[in-house]
């Protein structure tokens, strides 16, 4: 009876299409890598939680050192590190994650702000974490391949 039960359940996933596959996802953030960069704790079903690195999708922030290539990089990957700590504060949602991880392991998604902030003017919460930092020029449009020339370098 289990086993029948366990086959009809994987059959049943199998067939569903992508719109029924659930592609929304509570996260709490645990640690912020760099710009477009974060760890967080994440529940993928009932009681069983992942913890991987975030990548916000269709964004390139400046490098950190030491990969930096001048020193206005550097201050500025400093900046768009502290804001996207700010920005996920302790909690967003994650939707539309992609099927596969990017070249470095990390899970590529859209991040949506999920509360209020703290000394924030006006409320954020619902809004694309990726749009905030762009409206910001802390991150640029990226599109994958190779990075463009460093604009805070020019």
């Amino acid at each position: 009876m289990l086993f029948a039960l366990c086959s009809l359940l994987c059959f049943s996933v199998a067939l569903a299409s992508d719109e029924e596959i659930r592609n929304i996802y509570r996260a709490f953030p645990l640690r912020v890598i760099d710009g477009d960069t974060f760890i967080a704790r994440i529940e993928i079903w009932s009681g069983i939680f992942i913890t991987p690195q975030i990548r916000l999708r269709d964004v390139d922030a400046p490098e950190l050192p030491p990969n930096s290539r001048c020193a206005n990089e550097a201050r500025m990957a400093k900046k768009a590190k502290d804001r996207l700590r700010v920005l996920i504060g302790k909690g967003v949602i994650l939707r539309d994650v992609a099927r596969r991880n990017d070249r470095y392991g990390r899970v590529l998604t859209n991040v949506i702000i999920d509360r209020p902030l703290r000394g924030s003017k006006g409320s954020l919460v619902g809004r694309s974490v990726t749009k905030v930092l762009l409206r910001e020029g802390m991150v640029l449009a990226y599109a994958g391949g190779e990075r463009a020339k460093s604009r805070w370098c020019s």
